[in-house]
Formats: C-alpha cells, sequence, structure tokens
C-alpha cells in the first residue's frame, strides 16, 4: 500500500493507474475501507489529470470557467457513480480502466464534452430568444451600444457605463460573463482561431453566444428601465 499510495513525494515510485484500479477493486472483496479510500483518492487524482483545471488566476484573482466546470463534473460524477456501484455489487463497466485508463479517461471527456453542450444548447432553446429568430433591430443595436460603452477610460468613466456595470452584476453567470465579454469587444465568433471570441472563450456554439449576448441585453435594459422581460 506504501508503494501504491505514498504519503511524500520522496516516497513515489510511479505506478500505472491501471494498477491502481485493479487494487482499488479488490478492496471490495477485502472490504477495507482505509485502504479503499486511499486508492480511491489515488485513482480519482489520476482521473482529474485528463480535464482541464477550471479555475484561473489573473491579477489575484481566481476566475472558474463554467463550462469546464459542467464538463469536468459531468465526467467525474459518472465515474464516481460506476465506482461506487462496483465497489457494492460489481460493475464491468470499470475493466476498461483497469486495460486502457488514459482511453477510458479521454472517451468519457468526449461523451462529456458532447453531453454537456447539448444540455447548453437544450436550455438556450427554452429561451424565447433561441428558437430560431433573429434577433431584432433593438437587440442588435443595444449590443453595439453596450460594446460602444467599452471605449470610456478609466479616468472618464461616464454615468451610462456605471449604470451598465451595476445592472451587469445583478446578471445570472451565463448571462454576465458574455455581456462583460462584449463590453471589452470580444466579438461572438471569430474567423482566425487565435482570435478571442465568446462562443471560443464559453466553448459553445455562436449561436448560443448569441442568444445569451441578446438575453443579457435585454435584461440590463430591464434592469435600468429601459424594456420588459417580454
Amino acid at each position: 500500500m506504501a508503494r501504491l499510495c505514498p504519503t511524500a513525494p520522496s516516497h513515489a515510485t510511479p505506478v500505472s493507474p491501471e494498477v491502481l484500479v485493479y487494487f482499488m477493486r479488490e478492496e471490495r472483496r477485502a472490504n477495507h475501507e482505509s485502504r479503499f479510500n486511499r486508492l480511491y483518492t489515488a485513482v480519482m487524482k489520476h482521473y482529474l489529470s485528463f480535464f482541464r483545471s477550471p479555475d484561473r488566476q489573473g491579477e489575484g484573482v481566481i476566475r472558474t470557467d463554467g463550462a469546464l466546470e459542467d464538463l469536468r463534473r459531468h465526467a467525474v460524477d459518472r465515474f464516481v457513480e460506476k465506482i461506487h456501484k462496483d465497489r457494492a455489487e460489481g460493475d464491468d463497466r470499470l475493466d476498461i480502466y483497469e486495460i486502457r485508463f488514459g482511453l477510458a479517461a479521454a472517451k468519457d471527456r468526449s461523451s462529456a464534452r458532447k453531453a454537456v453542450y447539448r444540455l447548453v444548447d437544450r436550455e438556450e432553446a427554452l429561451n424565447p430568444l433561441e428558437d430560431g429568430r433573429e434577433a431584432s433591430a433593438e437587440v442588435e443595436a443595444a449590443a453595439a451600444r453596450l460594446s460602444e460603452l467599452s471605449d470610456a477610460t478609466k479616468n472618464d468613466v461616464s454615468d451610462d457605463l456605471k449604470r451598465v456595470l451595476v445592472a451587469i452584476d445583478t446578471l445570472p453567470e451565463k448571462y454576465r460573463r458574455v455581456a462583460t465579454m462584449t463590453l471589452n469587444n470580444i466579438p461572438i465568433e471569430a474567423k482566425d482561431a487565435n482570435t478571442p471570441s465568446i462562443s471560443g472563450l464559453l466553448g459553445c456554439t455562436p449561436k448560443t453566444a448569441r442568444a445569451r449576448r441578446d438575453r443579457a441585453v435585454e435584461l440590463i435594459q430591464l434592469a435600468l428601465g429601459l424594456g420588459d422581460s417580454t
């Protein structure tokens, strides 16, 4: 056990995740909770290494990428469910992790990405703005004005910008992020892969990004008393 789950880096020797999964599953027969927990922790550390961390630190502030967080949580929840079921009664879905752990984790990541994006698209479809209609001229104009507000410098922040910033802070997270990026003149989509775009940064389709932007604009207008929620 000391070799499989070293307590200090100096004691570490390379142990493949396939081996860790094997011994973790064997603990079901031994029913040794402490050993199982140590092996489980080691397996999960390997598993999480196949996913990008959703947290990024910049200027002393930690920011969480919602799309990456949802993707990782979706995959981890299902992997943990397999482990618990295997521990309780056996689950042959874990067999592949004993043989090709990296391949299995990569497939989980791919499946999670598809599931999360489908969920996002389905969720946004419930929004009347994503029923296939083009955004109204009023919404497009308001979005353009939102971008124009960002031209104000830190030393010359207009009252309009201050009001908009306060309104943005009240928005749900998915709309607040889009509004903030729009305010910073980040486009919905970009032809150049090296150019930041809202859809690229959020990991969603341009259609979804555009719908969120349009809804954010409407919510900002509502907060400012400039429109209604219909």
